[in-house]
């Protein structure tokens, strides 16, 4: 078992004022059998060593400390023995990070901590198991990252290295942590606490439990077996975008589209897609989400010629993920005419194209289309009537390039406006 340092009478010396400072050196113990006042003790630092074999300020059975604070608390390790529930007053000589454990399992279970300020990914945690550098980005299940405001190396006694005799592996403790302050990390529900596992860290709260973000906020968790740190973690958010009404009004030969939102957050966007059949959708538009929290209203004009078209919003989240709000129609009965509009546009691994177009002009028509260096590529005879026209074109010879549509009348006028497309 480790060198053992008893500080006879709650470190008698210090009552009396003779000394500036108190430290546990690397393997040695200071016992505490009753409680001690750190706050009696003014001016006085207290601290151990920090290596892989640190020194420890060691409450055994009901002993604890009180009074502790910003200014009186212990910079290092601290370790409890016995089966009551404890609060461990650690901190960085600076700031107090305490660290609560419910009631222990049996009066041979022992536990230690000590807060470790900084990245967990660079201020290396210096016992085993798991002793060295505990990645931020290394993250299991629900956690989407951790803060590099520093972490609690958590020891226990099944793990060996507390004394022979001791036991605890940890799991099912209830652990309580006074936090740093993460109002630039995450949000008060987006907090957990999170435990390093040897290759990840995983989350120990599984639900909301922070008191608040802000500095000297509590956050628990449950404590697993197998667990070497303690830190604070961000959760996955939730994507949450609520479209509370979407329609439409006509606009000549196009289309005013019209949406308000309830809340939105993960900073998405908004893409509007168009179709003729309402089955196939292309997108033809795009409009970034404003991230109110109280939601906004959004309006986005698009061409649409004579006749009944589909409309839907695509929410596409931040995190990859997406929803439709349902798709509306619109017939929109503009008398402007001869406005030739082909889609899908671009066209991606499609063999047809469609023409949409109302026209006055009835009987036989040429449509050609043409390469973008003016070759004819393409010719073929097709039908036309005096109102809407919707003609499907098979392309599935043309490779990839720039072209254009013409329709051409019987005495080679052209028909409505020349259209390009793109295959891609």
């Amino acid at each position: 078992m480790k060198q053992i340092l008893l500080l006879a009478l709650s470190i008698f010396f210090l009552l009396l004022g003779y000394t500036q400072s108190n430290r546990v050196f690397s393997g040695g113990e200071a016992l505490n059998f009753g409680t001690v006042d750190i706050s009696v003790y003014k001016g006085t630092s207290w601290s151990s060593e920090r290596n892989v074999n640190p020194g420890y300020f060691s409450s055994v059975g009901n002993a604890n400390y009180i009074g502790y604070s910003d200014e009186a608390h212990i910079d290092g390790y601290i370790k409890k023995y016995g089966n009551s529930a404890f609060t461990f007053p650690v901190g960085n000589g600076k700031d107090l990070r305490i660290l609560e454990i419910s009631s222990l399992n049996a009066a041979t279970d022992a536990y230690a901590t000590a807060w470790i300020e900084g990245d967990p990914s660079n201020n290396l945690d210096p016992t085993e198991p798991f002793a060295g550098n505990h990645s931020v980005t290394k993250v299991a299940e629900t956690i989407s990252s951790v803060s590099p405001a520093g972490q609690w190396d958590w020891q226990s006694g099944e793990s060996g290295n507390l004394g022979a005799g001791t036991t605890g592996n940890g799991d099912g403790l209830t652990i309580t942590v006074s936090i740093p302050d993460m109002t630039g990390f995450a949000t008060e529900s987006e907090l957990r606490l999170v435990g390093w596992n040897g290759t990840s860290w995983i989350d120990l709260s599984g639900k909301p439990t922070a008191t608040g973000n802000k500095e000297n906020s509590r956050i628990s968790g449950t404590m697993i077996a197998g667990i070497s740190a303690i830190a604070i973690g961000k959760t996955i958010s939730a994507p949450i975008v609520k479209v509370v009404s979407f329609y439409a009004s006509g606009s000549d030969c196009n289309t005013m589209l019209k949406w308000e939102t309830s809340a939105e957050n993960n900073s998405s966007i908004f893409i509007i897609e168009q179709s003729v059949d309402g089955i196939n959708f292309n997108t033809i538009s795009s409009l970034s989400m404003s991230g109110s929290s109280s939601g906004q209203r959004y309006a986005k004009e698009v061409e649409q010629s004579s006749g009944i078209a589909y409309y839907r919003i695509k929410i596409q989240h931040a995190n990859g993920t997406h929803e439709y709000y349902p798709a509306i129609s619109f017939n929109n009965k503009c008398i402007k005419t001869e406005n030739v509009r082909v889609y899908p546009n671009p066209v991606v691994n499609n063999e047809n194209i469609n023409l949409r177009f109302k026209t006055t002009y009835e009987g036989k028509a040429d449509l050609v289309i043409v390469s973008n260096a003016g070759q004819r590529i393409l010719r073929k005879l097709v039908e036309i009537k005096s109102s809407n026209n919707i003609l499907t074109i098979e392309i599935k010879s043309l490779i990839h390039g720039s072209y254009f549509i013409i329709l051409l009348g019987p005495n080679g006028e052209q028909i409505g406006n020349a259209t390009q497309f793109i295959k891609q």
